[in-house]
């Protein structure tokens, strides 16, 4: 199996990335935040990003530091899709479990945009009321996803790297050239 994971910071195009490679190949999309709400549905709680991260932290204690991707590992597992798409990998520690499952099947992406002002107008278009409403807050999100998860050493861990800073074109553009030929021609064609 093909396994295409997307890190990158709050509103870079991680979840874009996925959906193109989705829509393009026809990769089931998954999600190591989706393993977190389904926890926090099992639990009755409300999907704000504060629950998301007080859920993660408390089983990764319980459970282990890989208690998620454990959990999606299982799920892929499971499903055995030939190819498929993960949003969203932040800790190191998924990167590495990921890549001693699959070894060179898994592909890291970094998709990056710069400007921490275009991420912030990125989330505000999407309209979900897990993200900050005002900048500063934005920022503060940003820090603790990075406090809590490592986020700056796992994009150095990437295979590749999207500049997220264009068009929805260019981005697919890049998908295309970095992504999609050199390591899914098959599953694509």
């Amino acid at each position: 199996m093909k396994l295409i994971g997307t890190v990158g910071r709050i509103g870079s195009g991680k979840d874009t990335v996925i959906q193109y490679l989705h829509k393009r190949c026809g990769l089931p999309m998954y999600s190591l935040g989706d393993m977190i709400r389904d926890a926090a549905r099992e639990e009755q709680q409300e999907i704000t990003r504060e629950n998301l991260q007080e859920i993660a932290q408390r089983h990764i204690k319980n459970h282990g530091e890989d208690f998620f991707v454990r959990r999606l590992i299982d799920r892929l597992t499971e499903e055995a899709p030939d190819g498929a798409g993960v949003a969203g990998i932040r800790k190191p520690l998924d990167a590495k479990t990921f890549r001693d499952q699959y070894g060179s099947d898994f592909l890291l992406v970094h998709v990056r945009t710069a400007d921490p002002e275009v991420r912030f107008r990125r989330i505000r278009q999407r309209d979900d009321p897990r993200d900050a409403e005002e900048f500063e807050d934005f920022l503060v999100h940003d820090q603790r996803e990075e406090d809590m998860f490592q986020i700056g050493e796992t994009l150095r861990m990437a295979d590749e790297v999207l500049a997220n800073d264009g068009s929805l074109e260019d981005l697919h553009q890049q998908v295309e050239k970095k992504i999609i030929d050199p390591y899914l021609k098959e599953l694509c064609a």
